[in-house]
């Protein structure tokens, strides 16, 4: 975000509870619900070697359908989840 502002996503925007931060900042976006995921791009490729390659990033399409990037309603409320899949050849998809 530019010099003064700030991103903020739904569950902080929540627990502000209509109070404004302290200091020369300004909400400049607010993430949540069904189009949280819309906001971040995702790397689709092998991990660098810190992890020995150990994880295979994939795609917002990917992860979708692997189930390791979702967003679920429960009781009224919002919540992202995000994890990573083993595979039986090697890396797994993250």
């Amino acid at each position: 975000a530019a010099a003064g502002l700030i991103a903020v996503n739904a569950s902080v925007a929540k627990s502000l509870n209509g109070r404004r931060p302290i200091g020369p900042y300004e909400l400049s976006s607010v993430q949540e619900g069904s189009t949280f995921f819309d906001n971040y791009e995702f790397y689709d490729g092998p991990d660098s070697l810190g992890s020995a390659g150990y994880n295979d990033y994939v795609s917002k399409k990917r992860a979708t359908e692997l189930n390791i990037a979702n967003i679920t309603k429960e009781d009224g409320e919002t919540f992202i989840y995000m994890s990573s899949a083993p595979t039986e050849k090697g890396p797994r998809e993250s």
